[in-house]
């Protein structure tokens, strides 16, 4: 499941953070969640390969505007360096962001959220 593997991948290289994905849990304050979302379609190759292009978001959430922005700009450096790399099995050609971190509005105890969002290219099957 692409989540799960993004989120543990996330998890080995930034032990400091608390993450999720699916579901942005309460608690933690400080948390980071990974979501789904349609992509492009995918590829099949002359070999019967299928090359997947799923989205991900990133929320990060938190109580201090600059701490969620430095956990964003982490995520996409280690995020943007994965090329030909298997990840929990999967072979990932390639995770790329797609624009810079923007707010997301709508947590009432006012605390700061911030989204990211990439392109994924991957093996799949």
């Amino acid at each position: 499941m692409m989540l799960k593997e993004i989120r543990d991948y996330l998890a080995t290289a930034i032990t400091s953070d608390s993450f999720s994905y699916g579901y942005m849990p309460d608690e933690p304050i400080s948390v980071v969640t990974l979501y789904e979302y349609a992509g492009k379609p995918p590829e099949f190759t002359h070999d019967g390969k299928k090359l997947g292009h799923p989205g991900l978001q990133v929320i990060a959430r938190g109580s201090d505007y600059k701490l969620v922005r430095e956990r964003l700009e982490a995520i996409e450096a280690i995020l943007n360096a994965v090329v030909n790399q298997s990840i929990g099995g999967t072979v990932y050609q390639r995770i790329f962001a797609l624009q810079s971190a923007f707010p997301v509005p709508g947590w009432e105890k006012g605390h700061v959220r911030l989204a990211q969002n990439y392109g994924i290219e991957r093996t799949e099957g």
